[in-house]
C-alpha cells in the first residue's frame, strides 16, 4: 500500500510527533511518504530516515491570499496523487485535512482518504466572531462528510467532533502510540545540562515542572497565580518550566509581578526532556484544552505524579476519572491529581491552589507515587502495539 502523511507544516508539535511515530508503526506494512507545504530549513523534528516531499507552496498574506494558497495546495496534491497512484492519504491539522479531501473530490477517483482530528474544534476556533465561526464550522463539516474516516485522538475529541459536524461524519478514536522503553531509557540519560538544573532546585523540596508551549492554550497564567498563592504558605517550592511559544513575555512578565523570581525558571525547550521530567517530583499540566495531552501521556508513562486541569480532552481519560468535580473541585486518582476544568470554573485560581495544596501535602507525605497495575494499564492502553493494530484495521 502506497501512503501518504500529510500535514500543515513541520515544526515541534504534537500533531508533527505523532506524525513520525504514525510513519515508524506502519513503515513495514506501507510504503510512506510525508508531505508538507513547506519544509522549515530549521525543523527540530528528525526526518533524516523518512521519505520527505515539499510541495513548495507560496504562503500568501491576507484572507485572499490564504485562499489562493490553499487552492494551490489542493492542486499540488491532487496531481501528486495521481502521478504516485497513492492508495491512501492520512492528513494531520485542519488546512491539511481539508486539501486532503478537496483533492480527492475534484480527482473524482476517491481513494481512500483518513483526515486526522487532535483537538476541541469548539473550543479552538471560539475566539473568533460569529461570523467566521459559522463558516468554519459548514466548511468543515461538508469536507469532513466526504472524509472516508475521522480518526479522533480521545474519546473526548470524539465526543466533541460528532455534536460539531453539522452533517455526521464516520468517525472512530485511535490513541497515540507511545514507545514507552525508549522513553524509559531517555529518562536515564544524564548529561551537564540536567545536572546544572538539578543543583538549581536542590534546595527546594517540592519540584514541580511544565513541558509546553507557551500559549494560552496551556493555561500556565491560571497555575501562576495559584502558584504564587502555594509559595507564600510553602516556602521551598520551585516551577521549572521548559518551552517556547508567543507568550513567553508575558509569562515571564507573570512570574516577575507575582513575586515568583526565584521559584519560578523559564528554561528553553531540550531536545530530551524525559530526564528532566523523571527528576521532578510532581509533572503539572494545566490545559485549558487539549486533544489529548502528549506530554502528559508521556510523564504518566514514567511512573511520574500528575497534576492536571480536567480540560477538554485527554487528562479524564489517562487518569481514569468518571464522576463530575463541580462539587469536590479535584480528585486524587492512582495517577495523580484532576482538578476542574478552568475555563467552566467560576474561580479557577482558588481550585488550582486547592488541588496544588493537596499535592504538596502529599509529596511531604512521600505518597506521589504510581500504583504499579494502575502504570500497567496505562502502557497497554497506550502502546505502540496497540496503535498500530488499530491503524492498520483501519487501513485494510
Amino acid at each position: 500500500m502506497k501512503l501518504l502523511l500529510l500535514i500543515d507544516r513541520i515544526e515541534n508539535g504534537g500533531a508533527e510527533r505523532a506524525l513520525t511515530r504514525l510513519y515508524d508503526q506502519l513503515r513495514d506494512n506501507c510504503d510512506l511518504i510525508v508531505i508538507a507545504p513547506n519544509f522549515p530549513p530549521n525543523s527540530k523534528i528528525d526526518l533524516s530516515d523518512k521519505v520527505v516531499m515539499d510541495l513548495h507552496i507560496r504562503e500568501r498574506d491576507g484572507l485572499l491570499g490564504k485562499v489562493f494558497s490553499v487552492f494551490e495546495y489542493v492542486f499540488k496534491l491532487s496531481k501528486l496523487k495521481r502521478d504516485l497512484d497513492v492508495d491512501c492519504t492520512i492528513s494531520f491539522l485542519e488546512r491539511s485535512n481539508i486539501a486532503n479531501v478537496v483533492s480527492e473530490m475534484i480527482s473524482l477517483r476517491f481513494r481512500k482518504t483518513v483526515v486526522s482530528v487532535r483537538n476541541n474544534l469548539s473550543l479552538q476556533y471560539k475566539k473568533f466572531g460569529l461570523l467566521f465561526r459559522s463558516i468554519v464550522r459548514v466548511a468543515i463539516s461538508v469536507f469532513y462528510f466526504f472524509a472516508g474516516k475521522v480518526v479522533c485522538l480521545s474519546e473526548g475529541v470524539r465526543s466533541d467532533i460528532q455534536q460539531y459536524l453539522l452533517f455526521g461524519g464516520n468517525s472512530v478514536t485511535i490513541y497515540n502510540g507511545y514507545d514507552f522503553e525508549k522513553i524509559k531509557s531517555l529518562a536515564l540519560v544524564r548529561d551537564d545540562g540536567l545536572m546544572k538544573w538539578q543543583n538549581s532546585v536542590s534546595g527546594c523540596s517540592c519540584n514541580f515542572i511544565f513541558v509546553g508551549r507557551l500559549s494560552e492554550q496551556k493555561g500556565l497564567g491560571i497555575f501562576l497565580r495559584a502558584f504564587a498563592i502555594a509559595a507564600e504558605k510553602y516556602q521551598h517550592i520551585s516551577l521549572s518550566v521548559f518551552g517556547d511559544g508567543e507568550d513567553r513575555d508575558q509569562i515571564m512578565s507573570e512570574i516577575e509581578s507575582l513575586g515568583l523570581t526565584g521559584k519560578v525558571f523559564i528554561h528553553e525547550p531540550v531536545e530530551n526532556v524525559f530526564s528532566y521530567v523523571a527528576s521532578a517530583d510532581v509533572f503539572v499540566f494545566p490545559s485549558k484544552w487539549e486533544g489529548f495531552g502528549n506530554a502528559l501521556a508521556e510523564a504518566i508513562s514514567l511512573g511520574k505524579f500528575v497534576l492536571a486541569a480536567d480540560c477538554k480532552y485527554g487528562p479524564r481519560e489517562m487518569l481514569g476519572v468518571s464522576r463530575d468535580l463541580n462539587d469536590s473541585k479535584f480528585s486524587v486518582t492512582k495517577n495523580g491529581i484532576l482538578y476542574s476544568n478552568p475555563v467552566e470554573d467560576d474561580d479557577p485560581v482558588s481550585t488550582c491552589f486547592l488541588a496544588l495544596d493537596e499535592c504538596i501535602r502529599l509529596i511531604q507525605e512521600g505518597r506521589v507515587q504510581i500504583c504499579p497495575v494502575a502504570l500497567s494499564d496505562f502502557r497497554r492502553r497506550f502502546s505502540v502495539q496497540s496503535a498500530r493494530k488499530d491503524w492498520i484495521s483501519l487501513l485494510t
